[in-house]
């Protein structure tokens, strides 16, 4: 069955409700895992996680997006991984990255790659890797920049 969880809209002046879903810290051991899962489908496809941020209205912003592993005093900080999925017989899924094209007025957004700094040791080395290939040709890497 179906399951819809939401905060009502703003009447005609104010805002929308907030909504957070939180777990508990601990004293002693791991605080505990958030999880948000599909499931798997025997004859179609599986199911979507769609996650949308709202849309500004004339000179508002739009909403912003932020996805951060936490961080550790004394041991390594958290990673994180966005992976596609597999295809069994047929091909993985793509990924994409980008910013959209500017509006009338205005520069299109920044894509950055950073790597931290270290204060004892390496930092960070940044990768862009194309997988081998079987009985085809390997992936290629192309860097093109726009006409001004």
């Amino acid at each position: 069955g179906d399951m819809s969880l939401s905060t009502a809209d703003a009447g005609a002046s104010g805002v929308s409700g907030d909504m957070s879903m939180t777990t508990g810290a601990a004293t002693v051991g791991d605080s505990g895992v958030f999880g948000v899962t599909t499931g798997d489908s025997a004859s179609g496809s599986g199911g979507g996680i769609s996650m949308v941020v709202g849309t500004g209205v004339t000179t508002n912003a739009g909403g912003s997006m932020l996805m951060s592993a936490g961080g550790s005093s004394g041991g390594s900080g958290g990673a994180v991984s966005l992976t596609t999925g597999h295809g069994g017989s047929t091909s993985s899924g793509d990924f994409n990255v980008l910013t959209p094209n500017a509006g009338t007025s205005g520069v299109s957004g920044q894509l950055g790659f950073v790597s931290g700094t270290a204060s004892a040791g390496d930092s960070g080395s940044i990768s862009f890797v194309s997988g081998n290939a079987v009985g085809g040709r390997s992936g290629s890497f192309s860097v093109t920049l726009g006409e001004a």
